[in-house]
């Protein structure tokens, strides 16, 4: 059966949309989305070394960890910086406070199907 231009628009309404997944009849049709994504996110700290340099070091670090989940099927999106502010501690009576700070967390994001 060949596809037309009014079979392909009811196919459309129908819940499939033009695509690049499969070529038939000189048109690309898309299969129906029975998929599900899954993010994994992980935490990311560079470990300085000072004699091997800073930029090479950590780009090293975080190509190892990116290629260390590709191999399990997980696709990296983005890295995301996480800023949480601790609050100070007063101690007893004011006998040991300490200040507030920041604490700063990298997080690489992978996605998979």
């Amino acid at each position: 059966m060949g596809l037309t231009t009014s079979t392909i628009l009811g196919r459309i309404q129908r819940g499939f949309s033009p695509s690049l997944t499969g070529f038939r009849g000189g048109f690309f049709l898309k299969k129906p989305h029975n998929y599900t994504m899954e993010y994994k996110v992980v935490p990311f700290t560079a470990h300085i070394d000072h004699k091997t340099g800073f930029s090479n070091h950590v780009s090293l670090q975080l190509e190892q960890l990116i290629n260390k989940y590709a191999e399990q099927g997980w696709e990296y999106l983005q890295m995301e910086t996480v800023t949480k502010y601790v609050s100070r501690d007063t101690g007893r009576f004011g006998l040991g406070a300490k200040p507030g700070f920041n604490l700063v967390s990298n997080m690489l994001i992978f996605k998979r199907i």
